[in-house]
């Protein structure tokens, strides 16, 4: 007599099928269920929507919250600048807006104008409710192995290119909680090539 229910607590979200009976299920096997959701017009991108999620047996029984993010939140930088998001600038010179040669789309956002020894950085702080990922199109035209585009997570560095690189793309895990994520060109004492930049 296995059963699960799933409920939201978004007033937006509806789980359009709250339930499932399983029947039985033997020790130490699995199985698999899926719950179909929908998300209103009204839900916003980004905005949170919370689950209770039970299993009940006949001896057992077992609750969890669950939570998740309604859609993507994304910036593909097509404002023109950089509003969409509370991106924050540091380091010797801002990032800035860029028309040339974006991955898609009119914009992307390359970073300052710096010289030997200098650093420009673009970071945000983003509060991720459940585990996931973090995607994005980078590209770098730089002395190799000396001037480097970084990413790092709170300061934990998680990729670095250097060269000449055409776009391509990175994918990292985020931990839920709240994250400061940072992409910073830095230069060593000597030596420019190509665009020096990220």
């Amino acid at each position: 007599d296995l059963a699960m229910t799933l409920v939201s607590d978004n007033p937006n979200v509806t789980v359009n099928v709250g339930s499932a009976a399983l029947g039985s299920l033997a020790a130490n096997a699995s199985t698999e269920v899926t719950f179909n959701v929908t998300a209103s017009t009204e839900c916003s991108i980004g905005e949170p929507a919370g689950f209770a999620f039970d299993v009940a047996a006949t001896n057992f029984s077992y609750a969890a919250e669950l939570g998740l993010v309604v859609g993507l939140q994304v910036d593909d930088f097509e404002s023109g600048d950089l509003s969409a998001f509370f991106w924050e600038l540091g380091g010797d010179a801002d990032w800035s807006m860029e028309t040339d040669s974006p991955f898609e789309g009119a914009y992307c956002v390359g970073s300052g104008a710096i010289t030997h020894g200098e650093s420009s950085s673009l970071s945000i702080q983003v509060d991720v409710l459940v585990p996931g990922t973090i995607t994005f199109q980078y590209k770098v035209d730089s002395e190799s192995t000396y001037d480097f585009l970084r990413f790092a997570v709170d300061g934990t560095e998680l990729g670095a290119w250097s060269g000449a690189i055409d776009w391509a793309e990175a994918v990292f895990p985020v931990p839920a909680g709240v994250h400061t994520l940072s992409w910073t060109y830095d230069k060593d004492g000597s030596v420019s090539t190509g665009a020096d930049r990220g």
